[in-house]
C-alpha cells in the first residue's frame, strides 16, 4: 500500500509537519516494503500540486496536519484517507495508522477528527 506524509525532513525519522501546504517534503512511501519516494515543497511549485501528487502516486491515505480547502478537496475527492499526525515521526505516524490509532481528519483545518476503524 502507498501513503503520502507531510513532513518537516525527507527520512522516516522526520516529524510530520503542522501544515500540509507547508511541509518540506511529501514522502511517498511503499509500506510493504518502506521505500521512500521524496518530493520535495519549494516555492515554485502550486500548493495544490502536492495533494494532486499524492493522487498521482495511488496512495491509499495520508498523514499531514491541517490543510487549505482545495487540498483536502482534492484527496477527499479521490477517496485518499486522511490522518492527523502532528506531534509524531513519520515511523511513529505510519504505525499508529496501521493500528487504527490515528484520527480521521473529518475537515480541513484538523477539528472534527475522528477515530477508530470504521470508514466515513
Amino acid at each position: 500500500m502507498y501513503i503520502a506524509v507531510t513532513s518537516e525532513g525527507n527520512t522516516i525519522d522526520s516529524k510530520i509537519s503542522n501544515q500540509f501546504e507547508e511541509c518540506m517534503y511529501l514522502l511517498v512511501i511503499n509500506t510493504d516494503n518502506m521505500k521512500i519516494d521524496e518530493i520535495r515543497n519549494d516555492s515554485n511549485m502550486d500548493k495544490e500540486k502536492l495533494a494532486f501528487q499524492a493522487v498521482k502516486y495511488d496512495c491509499e491515505a495520508i498523514i499531514t496536519g491541517a490543510m487549505n480547502q482545495k487540498s483536502f478537496d482534492i484527496l477527499a475527492d479521490a477517496y485518499v484517507t486522511r490522518y492527523y499526525g502532528v506531534g509524531h515521526s513519520v515511523r511513529k505516524a505510519i504505525d499508529l495508522m496501521m493500528k487504527n490509532r490515528l484520527y480521521y481528519v473529518k475537515i480541513n483545518d484538523g477539528n472534527g477528527q475522528c477515530i477508530g476503524s470504521h470508514h466515513h
